[in-house]
């Protein structure tokens, strides 16, 4: 199955190149469809670009300090400094603090 996503910069260009090798998502209706070796469709934000990768395992959490720490900040959000940074970025997201809160958070390991 394909699943489709967005992406805003920097975010888009690391996972393109591959600096960034795990997504993390809230795990709400839309990522509980997710299944291991199923392709996501990334597209920018802006609409201009695009790009598929395949999942190669599925890691939910309860928060997104617990998935950043499981995952290690290298491979989901390697142009940050530190976990506390990392999570205040997710968290600057609409929604996504409070959804993380009722839904948990998944971490999307990608190839």
């Amino acid at each position: 199955m394909i699943h489709k996503m967005k992406l805003s910069e920097p975010y888009y260009t690391l996972l393109k190149t591959n600096k960034k090798i795990v997504e993390i998502r809230v795990y709400d209706e839309k990522r509980q469809k997710l299944n291991v070796k199923d392709m996501i469709l990334f597209t920018k934000q802006d609409g201009n670009g695009k790009f598929k990768r395949t999942i190669t395992n599925l890691v939910v959490s309860k928060d997104f300090e617990t998935s950043i720490k499981r995952a290690t900040l290298k491979k989901c959000m390697p142009n940050i400094k530190s976990i506390k940074e990392a999570v205040n970025i997710y968290h600057s997201f609409p929604n996504y603090k409070e959804n993380a809160k009722k839904y948990g958070v998944v971490a999307i390991y990608l190839k």
